[in-house]
């Protein structure tokens, strides 16, 4: 699974917005990826599959809690580009919100 938090880690770094770190209570926030394949145990990753991401707060305030503050799922064959179209579309919410603001 190595691979898959390389491609987000990518995807992540492509948009510039956020910084990767080690340590999520130096985070912003949090990118939480739930992947499911029956195929996956046997080191292959393919047919149906079931996926999600969802991002969380990071940091560590005391007022912190569980809820996502932002999330998506899918159900499909194309885990590769499904989650790196996920966390594109993160990205533009992210971008539309900061629009708002200005």
């Amino acid at each position: 699974m190595e691979y898959v938090r390389v491609e987000i880690e990518k995807a992540f770094n492509q948009k510039g917005r956020f910084r990767i770190v080690a340590d999520p209570s130096h985070a912003d926030i949090v990118c939480m990826v739930i992947l499911y394949d029956p195929w996956l145990f046997q080191g292959k990753l393919k047919g149906s599959h079931s996926e999600a991401v969802a991002i969380l707060k990071g940091g560590s305030s005391p007022h912190w809690d569980a809820a996502p503050v932002w999330m998506e799922t899918d159900f499909g064959e194309y885990v590769k580009s499904n989650l790196l179209m996920e966390i594109g579309n993160f990205h533009d919410h992210v971008q539309r919100a900061e629009r708002k603001m200005h």
